[in-house]
């Protein structure tokens, strides 16, 4: 469990190291990242059944949480690429980190090409648009899409932190 100083020793002794707590935080942030999606995901029969207005509503009262939970994405991405530096000399470990890496970038970039298009044409949630139910077709499957991949990138990410491990990199 927890190794024990050598009482000749002058450097206080900590039970982790640097890459264990990034792998921690990664992996807590990648936790966090993951709530705005699921959430979206588990709406997603609950949205198709408003009408156009509540519809609107609903959206407009979910503008914090999207800029919040985009803040913990944005930094857990910081996360993922330093803790990717640490587990470089591990190579299936290292892959698996490009690899969430990479399911987390192509899970934004579908969440937020779809959302900024959406937004655009119901000026900001306050007007129903013409073919409103396409455009809220396309934001909800896109938005179910996007929680796949960044559950994929969770699963990986966890996956490359367990592998750094076993080798004793992290």
């Amino acid at each position: 469990m927890f190794a024990m100083r050598p009482r000749n020793c002058a450097v206080p002794y900590l039970p982790f190291t640097v890459g264990n707590l990034l792998a921690f935080f990664t992996a807590v942030g990648m936790g966090a990242s993951l709530v705005n999606p699921f959430v979206d995901l588990f709406e997603l029969s609950a949205m198709f059944s408003l009408s156009p207005q509540d519809y609107l509503l609903v959206q407009r009262m979910q503008k914090r949480t999207i800029v919040f939970f985009t803040t913990v994405v944005v930094a857990t991405s910081f996360l993922m690429l330093a803790y990717m530096l640490i587990v470089w000399s591990v190579p299936f470990a290292f892959s698996l980190s490009i690899f969430a890496c990479l399911c987390l970038a192509v899970a934004e970039v579908i969440y937020w090409s779809v959302r900024r298009r959406t937004v655009a044409l119901t000026s900001g949630w306050t007007v129903v648009p013409d073919r409103f139910e396409l455009i809220r077709k396309r934001l909800e499957y896109a938005q179910a899409i996007s929680a796949v991949f960044a559950l994929l990138a969770f699963m990986t990410i966890m996956l490359s932190i367990t592998a750094a491990e076993v080798d004793k990199v992290v």
